[in-house]
């Protein structure tokens, strides 16, 4: 009897042993499922080391619900429209710079020709480097310009008559400009010359929110639906976008873009970047280093914003190998007019629409390129901007642009 009693003790003992292993069994492959963590929810699922598509999803829903719902536009266009008849005097003014930089040229200068009455004239385009000029129509949709501003400000389409360009007084006015600005400073020159050409430096008033005023609802009805790209060239920019979409191993791959320069390589670049005692300048390692910390995935697909290529990237390549610049997306035939060293323009044009229209954008430097692609991302829906922020932080979430948290965007003056 007590053998018997000691080998059904035994069997009892690696029963229950048997039971408790299966417990552990079900905890580990049940009840302790990895988790991902953000500000604003938490994924279940398979632990993996990548930021991909489901936790991509996660972070919309988040700056959705606890931003803001879809925005809409809510301006109006400005009121008293004036008999535009009456007009004589002209304002000109040239495009300089990238898209980034028409973009408050064109704000400025009809926010100055409506409050003075003036007739405006349609610019020309400078490249930066060549200095050489561009017709407006070579790159944007003359009649959408002028169809845009029916009963707001007139348009010369040509050159008028008995105006010397050459004679032309130049005044320089910020960005964003006041119409107490105007009031003071260009009025009683443009009363005293009859024309006179405007010049847009930029100043911080661009960043900010506005208040809502005609002057705001008409700079808003010209920085988002007055310039629009010549169709050619549209569709063309769509094509590569379209391009980096279909290129990842994947359907659900990411899509990236990183606005990463010249500067941004070496230190040398990026020193005394601060504000505020904030770093706002990045190198190409501080870069890398960032997408490895929040586990962007290696599937994902890479777009960078600067011309060539640099021996330091090698490393980028080796953990992320679908990487693309505008060498390996601007179609054979349109190597030459877009990609010449005399072509910044067309250069700037496909940095700003493919960094405006990815999954998610990555500044290296917050100038003004950053500044109004994030408007542009406001205005889309795309509101996925991640700063590269000095932080042990693992969570994407936890680095998402304080201009989408805050609401201190000028977009938001445009987009509620």
């Amino acid at each position: 009897m007590a053998l018997i009693d000691i080998r059904h003790m035994m069997a009892g003992v690696l029963t229950f042993a048997m039971f408790v292993m299966l417990l552990n069994m079900v905890k580990t492959d049940y009840f302790d499922i990895p988790r991902t963590e953000f500000s604003g929810g938490e994924i279940y699922g398979v632990e993996t080391p990548s930021l991909h598509q489901t936790e991509l999803l996660v972070l919309r829903k988040w700056l959705r619900n606890g931003i803001s719902e879809v925005l809409k536009p809510c301006w109006t266009r400005p009121h008293q429209e004036r008999d535009l008849g009456n007009s004589r005097g002209y304002i000109f003014f040239s495009l300089t710079g990238g898209h980034e930089h028409h973009l408050s040229q064109v704000s400025n200068a009809i926010v100055v020709a409506r409050h003075l009455g003036a007739i405006l004239v349609l610019p020309d385009i400078i490249e930066k480097r060549s200095g050489d000029s561009r017709e407006f129509g070579e790159i944007y949709n003359v009649t959408k310009f002028v169809t845009s501003m029916k009963g707001i400000v007139k348009i010369a389409i040509t050159q008028p008559l008995g105006v010397s360009t050459r004679q032309l007084t130049l005044v320089r006015v910020p960005s964003g400009v006041s119409e107490e600005y105007i009031a003071s400073k260009v009025q009683p020159i443009y009363k005293k010359k009859g024309s006179l050409k405007i010049v847009t430096y930029l100043s911080p008033s661009l960043v900010t929110k506005g208040e809502g005023n005609d002057t705001t609802s008409l700079s808003c009805l010209a920085m988002f639906e007055s310039l629009q790209l010549k169709a050619e060239l549209e569709k063309t920019i769509l094509s590569m976008v379209e391009m980096l979409r279909s290129s990842g191993q994947n359907s659900s791959s990411l899509y990236i873009a990183v606005d990463l320069k010249d500067e941004n390589f070496g230190n040398k670049g990026c020193q005394g970047s601060f504000i505020n005692g904030r770093k706002t300048c990045y190198t190409a390692h501080d870069i890398i280093q960032f997408l490895k910390k929040i586990r962007i995935e290696r599937e994902a697909t890479i777009y960078l914003t600067l011309d060539g290529w640099h021996d330091s990237l090698n490393s980028l390549t080796e953990i992320y190998p679908n990487v693309h610049t505008k060498e390996t997306l601007v179609p054979a035939d349109k190597v030459v007019p877009f990609l010449s060293p005399e072509t910044y323009v067309y250069k700037k044009i496909i940095d700003y629409y493919i960094c405006s229209s990815s999954d998610i954008y990555i500044p290296a430097k917050f100038d003004h390129f950053y500044m109004t692609v994030v408007g542009e991302r406001i205005a889309t829906g795309e509101r996925i901007v991640l700063e590269p922020a000095e932080s042990d932080s693992k969570n994407g979430a936890d680095y998402i642009s304080p201009y989408m948290l805050r609401k201190s965007h000028y977009a938001y003056s445009c987009f509620c």
